[in-house]
This record gives structure tokens, sequence and C-alpha cells, in this order.
């Protein structure tokens, strides 16, 4: 599988991409989105459910709004294989850790801050109340039997309304906003923001310790908080302390501003950090060699700014005429593109995001200034929902990060899901019911469409694989795939992903993840309003568009936690491992 340097910068590829590879899932249907109208105060700053992002589609990418494709209704898997082969035993022989692999470029905070941007951009309900189960058997001897016999895994609550068509439209909608809103910290309806503002000054609440507030179930006050646990809330806490911190700011040169507006344009400035630490620090971080460095920078910054040889660069691709204007000066605070298609996330997008294996099978916190242990070890599901918040108090916020910046997670890889992950339930889910999460990875992309691996290579005019030994040169690896695969066209999209080779060194993933990633890393920032046509002064007082520029990771870690300045300084990347010193 090729690597062009063209296609990696996002030129070549992105462009055909964007042309090719976008499908709404509303159209040639009579089912409608959404409605929505908008005022001056929405034409203002973001809202709450993400409607006027664009204001001649108002209900677009907004929540309710159905996920899109980017493959051709023509590749949308239907249900009838949907347990074949068996979920399970692709779980158990090919998910299943089998000892921890880590990945050593990147630390714990990479792998929290995926799951921090998850719950912003998708979240596809469950007939959880319904009991409207897909029911997998399980194999002989699994080690959940005798005591069960199969796994009851919800549906996901389908979108699809009178006028689809049921080939064209196997369609989910979204529960969050689709853009790249910060709609985890600040939530998605009225009651759940009331709860989380002060009211004050533009600020979000804080407790007496500086830190989120503990709800009435056990775990912080949030915008948005199912699948709670130690990451996420080291993340939401640091967000919602930089959003504080740039109301002070605002307020020290806008005196006359009042709260909403303080609110309105913190939470701008705030999600604009967001994006850009994602765009040039956590995705450079996964693709850690010069190529991805120019690539995602780009994206932001544009390649003149970014190539060695910028006058080169420039005068060499425009002269093979491939350098469009996002490519050269970048995408934010330039014009939006939406290729003629509505923006939403795809399925596709969804499915390349399933990074569990990133996840380790025990946290022990480390003292921020000499890296020893303070505790034995916390098993990871004793870091989740309302224990995550209580380990917030226990130990110091300097200490939690300096663990996580520290440790590195698992690498993206074979036989590397946590075991912890793969019988527990949800204390929220009634009635519960025992989950394995690798199993229920395969469920939901063969439940919603999503293609197998090469039909889905097929669908993104990659080419496809005709052996085993194609995709994966390792004997070990090749033997288990065929023990559950009959042929290389039965091969899950998350496997096909999970086990493809070669990758670029440094690289946490391979060619069909990446290429996902290359027209929706993209096209997020594209098509989003507030960070295109009025990513301007007017919008975000010049103060804030200042405030972004200056503000990368590092900044907002050391704005918070300033006693971990000798600590990070030994990384040029905060998402890289840093390293005590003796």
């Amino acid at each position: 599988m090729a690597y062009l340097v063209l296609d990696t910068g996002g030129l070549i590829e992105r462009d055909r991409l964007l042309q090719h590879n976008l499908f709404d899932s509303y159209a040639n249907s009579a089912a409608k989105p959404p409605s929505a109208t908008c005022g001056d105060a929405e034409r203002r700053a973001r809202t709450l459910d993400g409607s006027c992002n664009n204001l001649e589609e108002p209900a677009m990418g907004m929540v309710g709004y159905r996920f899109g494709r980017n493959v051709a209704p023509e590749w949308v898997q239907d249900v009838s294989r949907l347990l074949d082969p068996n979920p399970r035993e692709v779980a158990n022989e090919l998910l299943l850790r089998d000892e921890f692999k880590p990945a050593e470029t990147i630390n714990m905070i990479a792998a929290a801050w995926v799951h921090f941007q998850v719950h912003d951009w998708m979240n596809h309900g469950r007939n959880v109340a319904q009991k409207d189960y897909i029911r997998v058997p399980l194999p002989e001897n699994d080690r959940w039997r005798p005591e069960a016999e199969e796994i009851l895994i919800p549906r996901t609550t389908n979108d699809s309304q009178a006028g689809d068509n049921r080939k064209e439209h196997v369609s989910y909608a979204n529960e969050e906003s689709h853009w790249w809103d910060l709609s985890q910290v600040y939530g998605t309806t009225q009651d759940i923001n009331s709860k989380i503002r002060s009211f004050v000054d533009g600020k979000l609440k804080l407790d007496e310790e500086g830190l989120l507030p503990t709800d009435t179930d056990g775990m912080e006050v949030t915008g948005m908080k199912k699948n709670w646990w130690i990451g996420l809330s080291i993340l939401h806490n640091l967000f919602t302390k930089e959003h504080n911190s740039i109301c002070d700011y605002l307020k020290e040169h806008h005196p006359n501003m009042d709260d909403q507006e303080l609110y309105d344009k913190a939470r701008l400035i705030n999600t604009a950090v967001n994006a850009k630490v994602h765009t040039v620090e956590w995705t450079p971080a996964l693709l850690a060699d010069e190529i991805g460095y120019i690539a995602l920078n780009s994206n932001w910054y544009g390649l003149k700014k970014v190539f060695p040889d910028e006058k080169l660069m420039s005068a060499l691709l425009h002269k093979v005429g491939i350098l469009s204007s996002d490519s050269s000066d970048g995408i934010v605070g330039h014009p939006a593109q939406f290729n003629g298609v509505p923006f939403s996330l795809t399925e596709e997008f969804t499915a390349v995001y399933r990074f569990h294996a990133l996840l380790p099978e025990n946290i022990t916190v480390v003292d921020s200034e000499t890296g020893e242990s303070l505790d034995t070890g916390h098993s990871i599901l004793n870091c989740t929902f309302k224990k995550a918040t209580q380990m917030m108090h226990e130990y110091q916020y300097k200490d939690l990060l300096a663990t996580f910046g520290s440790k590195s997670p698992g690498s993206l890889t074979l036989n590397n899901y946590p075991k912890a992950m793969t019988d527990f339930t949800v204390p929220y889910d009634h009635p519960q019911v025992r989950i394995d999460i690798a199993t229920i990875d395969i469920i939901r992309d063969r439940e919603r469409g999503v293609p197998r691996f090469n039909n889905l290579r097929r669908g993104l005019n990659l080419r496809p694989i005709k052996t085993f030994e194609e995709l994966n040169s390792d004997k070990e690896v090749v033997s288990k795939l065929k023990k559950i695969y009959k042929s290389v066209e039965d091969i899950d999209c998350m496997i096909g992903m999970l086990a493809e080779e070669p990758r670029p060194s440094g690289w946490a993933f391979g060619d069909t993840t990446f290429t996902v990633f290359v027209a929706m890393a993209s096209r997020r920032l594209l098509t989003d309003r507030f960070l295109t046509d009025d990513f301007t002064p007017e919008y975000y007082t010049q103060e804030g568009i200042d405030w972004v520029a200056k503000t990368g990771f590092k900044e907002v870690l050391l704005r918070h936690e300033p006693s971990l300045s000798n600590l990070l300084s030994t990384v040029s990347n905060p998402f890289a491992p840093w390293t005590f010193k003796s």
C-alpha cells in the first residue's frame, strides 16, 4: 500500500475524497432533517443544539441530524450477515488482549483526548429501555458459559423515515451536534447548560477545590458524561478551567461585556483552541513523521507557513495544478467549502475512531515531581463513572496529569482490547446487561451498514487486498484471520484496519484509516462557519483571535498547572511521553 507525499499532504487525495466520497443521508429521500430557525443571537454565537452554524441550511449538523456516508449506497452493507462470522468469536480470537502492547510514541493523555473529542462529535442512541436487543450466541467453551448463552446488545436507534429508500438509507441520527463545538463541555440542552454555568462573568461552575462540581449521580456536572472515566474527567476539568481563564482575559479587555457575551465568546475561543490542538498536535503525534507534521499543520496554517521552503513548495504545486487556496493558506479564517454536500459526520468516520485498544488494564498514579508511584494501581474499571470523580478528589490534579502524560497507552493493533472492557455493566443502563465492548464494536459497524474491509477500500477507491498475507505478514496473525474468516472479503473493517500493514514509521494506523481521516479532518474545519468565514475579530474579538494564535496544548496545561513546567520541558509535543528528570 503506497504512501505518496502529496497524497499524505492532503492535496490530491483530499480533493478527490471531498469530490467523490461524501454522501448525504437525506438525498433522494422524502425524509426531512430537524427544523431550526435563526435569530440574531443564533447568528452571533454557537447554539447548544448546533443549529444555525450554516445560515442557509440552519438544521445542518445539529442534534438529530443524520450521519452521512463516505461510500456510495452500493457499498453499504445490509444486515443479512449481522452475525456472520459470530462477532463474539471475532472478538475473542482477534481483539481480546493477550498481552499489553504499548504505543510508545504517545501518552495516555492522547488516549483520553480522542475519547474527549468523540464525545463532542458523535453519539448514536441505543434502544436500552425498549429491550430491543441483537442476540449474539456464545460459542461453545466461551468464558461466559454456563452462566449465559448469549450476549444482549441494544440495537442502535434507527432514524429511517417514510420516504426512505431502504437500500440507500440505513440511517441513524446523531444525539450530539456534528460540529466541532465542545458540546461535551457545554451541553446540547438548556437544562444541562444551565447546570454547568455560574451566570457570573460568563464562567462555568467549579467547586471550592477548583474542580467540576459533583452531581447527584456521583459524577461531575458537565455537558456529556456517558462512558465516564478518569481520562475524561481530567480533560473536562482542564477545558472548563480554560474557559474561565478566557472569560477573565476578555473581561479585563472588555469590562462592559455582560455574562452572556463573555460566555459566548469564551466558548468560541475555547472551541477553536481545542480544534487547533487536535489538528496540529494530537494528530501529528499519531502520525509521527515529517510528512504527518506537514500534512496536519498545513490544514490549520497552510503550506506556505509550514513547508521548510514555502516558495519552492508553493511554486511547484501551483505549477502542477494541485494546490488549492486552503492547502496554500490554510483552512481557518478562509471561506467555507461544502463540495455540494451538506455537512455531517459519517458512519465510516465513526468506525475509524474505534480506539478502545488504547486503554490499559491498570492506572498507577505517580508523583508529578519524582515519578514515584502513589498507589498500587487501579484497574481500569475502578477508574470509571463515580469512581473517576472520587479519584479527582483523592489525588492532586497535577499528579493525575503527570500520570497520564508519562504513561503510554495500548497500540492500535490486534489482540490489544483491555480484558476489563469485555465484561462489565453500565450503572445508568436500565435494565443492565453484561457488556463486551469488543463484540459490540464488531456488531455496530455491521448493524450500521459500514462495509467490510475490502468493500470499504473499494468505496474509497483504494485497491482491495487479494490475500490475507497482503494485509499482514505475521504468520500467526494470518493464521488467526483464516481461522475466523473464510475469505478476505469477509474481514470486518475494524479488524482489517487494526491488522493493516505496512505502516509508516511512527504512524499509529494504516492506509485505510488514514484515508477517511484525510477527508473528514479537513471537512470538519472547511464547513464550520465559526472556523472559516466568521473566524474574525467581530465574532471572537481581536484578543480572542490572538489567544487562539498563541495557545497550544502546552500553554493550556501550564496555565492551569504551572508546576508541570519541568516535566513538560522534556517534550516538544505534549502528547508524547513526558520524562522525569533524574
